[in-house]
């Protein structure tokens, strides 16, 4: 089964993910190109994006946070694609050692690349932390349309931060989702649902690193099952449903204030 990846640039955990998805799917998945989109939707003004992220982490984690982002960008840099056995801190290095086609675009959505998706013939669209929704036209193109990991429980948490959100209201446990994607967000009838407990003194970080043990795994299981046609789709109701935007600074601030730890 052909399938094109969809996805954005970050250097804590997207490379890790896809890493180990690359060592845990099936033979018969292709995966035919990797879509790597600007992370924060484009946004230009990186100034901005400093001030909101200081704000919300506070200065230790802020300072934290910084610092792994420039040391992990200096290790990408003077990274081979080549080498094996090793970390990636890019998804684009990760896609060249896996000689996973790069497919480039700002917007999966254009008409430009609307008509290169159409000539590779892909059978499914993967999204993972895609920043972008889905137009019908594109979702028309893959004969089994698209699906989505979605690092929250569905129905509810849909949305922007789902483990984020659900430390925040207390929950026991957070879950790994896969569902079809429509034109709605976190909408489509789910595929397959695995619980991510949240333990005592858990932090978000390693609520991410849960998510990276088992998020690939469970995505290649669903790709197998769908590639054989052994998947029944389950109910993903709107009535029983709660959405969730990116956190802002008070956010930031009542997770800190109840005695959460990003780190």
């Amino acid at each position: 089964m052909k399938i094109v990846l969809i996805t954005q640039e970050e250097p804590f955990y997207l490379p890790r993910f896809f890493q180990k998805f690359k060592q845990t799917i099936d033979a018969q998945i292709e995966v035919v190109g990797v879509v790597i989109l600007p992370p924060f939707n484009g946004q230009s003004h990186w100034l901005g994006v400093i001030r909101d992220h200081f704000f919300f982490y506070g200065l230790p984690t802020f300072i934290r946070q910084g610092w792994d982002f420039v040391r992990f960008k200096v290790l990408d840099f003077f990274s081979k694609p080549t080498d094996q056995g090793q970390r990636f801190y890019s998804v684009k290095k990760l896609s060249q050692a896996a000689e996973w086609p790069l497919l480039s675009t700002n917007n999966i959505n254009h008409p430009n690349f609307i008509s290169h998706l159409k000539a590779l013939q892909p059978e499914l669209l993967v999204s993972v932390a895609c920043p972008q929704l889905m137009k019908a036209e594109l979702l028309a193109i893959p004969a089994r349309g698209a699906i989505n990991l979605h690092a929250g429980p569905l129905p509810r948490y849909r949305g922007m931060a789902p483990l984020f959100w659900c430390m925040l209201q207390g929950e026991k446990a957070s879950a790994v989702s896969i569902h079809q994607v429509n034109d709605r967000i976190d909408d489509g009838p789910i595929l397959a649902q695995q619980a991510l407990p949240i333990e005592q003194g858990d932090s978000l970080d390693a609520l991410y690193l849960k998510l990276i043990r088992q998020g690939p795994h469970l995505l290649a299981v669903t790709l197998d099952e769908l590639r054989q046609d052994r998947v029944t789709p389950q109910a993903n109701s709107q009535a029983e449903g709660s959405y969730f935007s990116f956190p802002d600074r008070a956010a930031g601030r009542r997770f800190r204030k109840k005695g959460l730890k990003f780190r």
